[in-house]
């Protein structure tokens, strides 16, 4: 019986913790860009880093030829590509008005990202990834949500591309609730999540706090930044707004998807931050006890009353907040993909925690 009441706390405090975020994200309002902003007002670079990327590049580069905004500075980074990823971006930078690219001189995500940093011109500095499709009205809604509140950090949202295949619905639910878990607790002024596809900053603010961005692990600039900018006190706001959205492909098989949030959550104990940690083991805690439900059952059939409770609670919880941002992030039958999700959830949850501990950095993705 301790461990159903230690349990029924965990679920108390998780729920607690939905509400806030569900709350929060409701309470924020959706930006409207300002008709009185003036583009030129804002020196703008996008910075983009590459590595093996010749087949989703020109994806990028085409939507970024389109943009609403066309006064900005394109500064691309080659990572060491070993295909024709640094000839692509040669052949289509000669399409841009203000651009720079070149090849990086150290290995890493992360000293890619820093060169270019360094190089840009622009006041403000927008980053995202060469897989990743924005919407035309993207510069734009960015600069004019600077414009209007002068932020350290904007998180910008980041929405999975998917068809109608069950394991690409998936995906997109489980990083929706990820992203508009971010969102909530960014509204709530408590930031955990952003991700380095959508994000943009002053290039100052970037050079203040580059030392902590624990350059020993070669991913993780993102989250490094936010924690450093919170940690300073920087203010940090979401930018709610679809204009401002980014597209980005689901992984393409079981192998791609575990080995990128094996990735993630290899930097769980390089973080500081007590929110971040708290709300990560939370989770982790919570499905863990859910899962021990399920082990418990097996062994004691009387033990199945209290597994059943506690699934469907969490399952109406988890899905009460999916159905909350599902217009935002495009969800489709959210009750019916959460059931799916949450019946796996619990696995994939500890064991992406537990191969993330024991794993060790070596793909660049």
């Amino acid at each position: 019986m301790i461990f159903v009441l230690i349990a029924s706390v965990l679920l108390l405090f998780y729920l607690i913790m939905v509400i806030t975020f569900t709350v929060s994200w409701e309470k924020l309002p959706e930006f409207e860009p300002s008709h009185h902003f003036e583009q030129k007002k804002i020196s703008v670079s996008i910075v983009v880093c590459c590595h093996n990327e010749e087949e989703k590049i020109p994806q990028l580069l085409s939507a970024l030829l389109c943009q609403t905004h066309s006064d900005y500075e394109l500064v691309m980074v080659d990572d060491h590509s070993t295909d024709g990823t640094y000839k692509i971006m040669q052949e289509f930078c000669s399409r841009f008005q203000k651009v720079k690219y070149f090849q990086s001189e150290l290995k890493g995500k992360k000293h890619a990202l820093q060169e270019a940093v360094d190089i840009a011109s622009g006041e403000l500095i927008i980053t995202t990834d060469a897989d990743c499709e924005p919407r035309k009205n993207w510069v734009e809604t960015i600069c004019n949500f600077y414009w209007h509140f002068h932020p350290d950090l904007i998180i910008a949202p980041v929405e999975l591309k998917s068809n109608l295949k069950i394991f690409q619905q998936l995906q997109k639910l489980e990083f929706a609730s990820l992203a508009a878990s971010g969102a909530g607790a960014a509204a709530f002024g408590k930031p955990i999540l952003c991700n380095g596809a959508n994000l943009a900053f002053p290039k100052k603010i970037y050079s203040i706090h580059v030392n902590d961005l624990h350059n020993e692990l070669l991913s993780g600039d993102d989250m490094f930044l936010l924690e450093s900018v919170k940690n300073s006190k920087g203010e940090i706001r979401f930018l709610k707004s679809t204009l401002a959205m980014v597209e980005t492909k689901v992984a393409e098989n079981l192998s791609t998807f575990f080995r990128q949030r094996k990735r993630w959550s290899s930097k769980f104990s390089a973080y500081r931050d007590k929110d971040i940690i708290a709300v990560a083991l939370l989770v982790f805690l919570t499905n863990f006890s859910l899962l021990c439900f399920f082990v418990l059952s097996l062994i004691t059939p009387t033990m199945w009353t209290y597994f059943f409770v506690f699934f469907v609670l969490k399952y109406l919880i988890d899905s009460f907040f999916l159905y909350s941002v599902r217009k935002f992030f495009g969800l489709r039958n959210v009750w019916f993909y959460a059931f799916l999700l949450s019946l796996i959830y619990p696995f994939y949850v500890v064991i992406t925690a537990f191969s993330g501990v024991f794993s060790s950095q070596k793909n660049w993705e």
